[in-house]
């Protein structure tokens, strides 16, 4: 696989596996997946209230929920944007990381390692923590054991899970209603429009943010090898 490789097989091994997550988003055994992406999520929203002058109260982990933040205080025009806008420049470092720098494993490594941390921490003892710390584990143990290849398409795919968070976030008030109000539409109240619209616009961002990823990759192809880039450095 070349550095630069972001190749159409990658492309569509990607829309069917995020596709896939997005189908069975509420199934126990995504928890792992779904812990990564609501953790970029969760970051964004948490430095936003710190920033603001909030504070955060508290971190669970839950089968069906996946990581919660719960947070109080701080400027809520400024969180009802934070956690798209956190989990989208996350993703975009994770999917330009994958593509771009070398640097693959370590990141794998440090997700792990970031997530077993959190849970011993924040998170309350149960199913949900011990699931979140074996998986953690098993995260850093990938980055640390297995070749780049595996690390890439897992920096990828939780990329794309990152940009494109707000779809996941609106799929409970699409086809799986369960109580937890969508950013999207948290947007649509505080400040105008629809949470369709907010949806069209935050999925238009992400877009824009994988073109430019794509972009990246293309125009500095030509530059090295003829266009290809040496993975033996995994």
């Amino acid at each position: 696989m070349s550095r630069s490789g972001f190749t159409v097989f990658h492309l569509l091994l990607l829309i069917v596996l995020s596709g896939a997550a997005w189908l069975f988003w509420e199934v126990p055994a995504l928890l792992p997946v779904r812990l990564i992406a609501d953790l970029l999520y969760d970051s964004g929203k948490a430095l936003a209230v710190v920033v603001s002058g909030g504070r955060i109260d508290s971190v669970s982990a839950g089968l069906e929920s996946g990581f919660t933040i719960v947070v109080s205080g701080g400027a809520e025009g400024l969180t009802v944007v934070a956690g798209y806008a956190g989990a989208m420049v996350l993703g975009f470092l994770l999917l330009l990381t994958s593509v771009i720098f070398r640097f693959d494993k370590i990141v794998t490594m440090l997700l792990g390692a970031g997530l077993v941390v959190l849970s011993l921490v924040f998170a309350s003892v149960g199913v949900a923590m011990v699931y979140a710390v074996i998986f953690g584990i098993a995260l850093f143990l990938i980055g640390f054991l297995l070749p780049g290849i595996v690390n890439d398409l897992a920096l990828k795919l939780f990329g794309m899970l990152g940009i494109f968070y707000v779809f996941f976030d609106i799929r409970g008030d699409l086809i799986a209603p369960s109580g937890r109000i969508s950013d999207a539409t948290r947007m649509a109240g505080y400040l105008f429009g629809t949470p369709l619209l907010w949806t069209v616009l935050w999925g238009a961002a992400g877009l824009i943010l994988f073109l430019i990823t794509i972009r990246l990759v293309t125009g500095r192809a030509p530059s090295r090898r003829g266009g290809r880039y040496s993975r033996r450095d995994y």
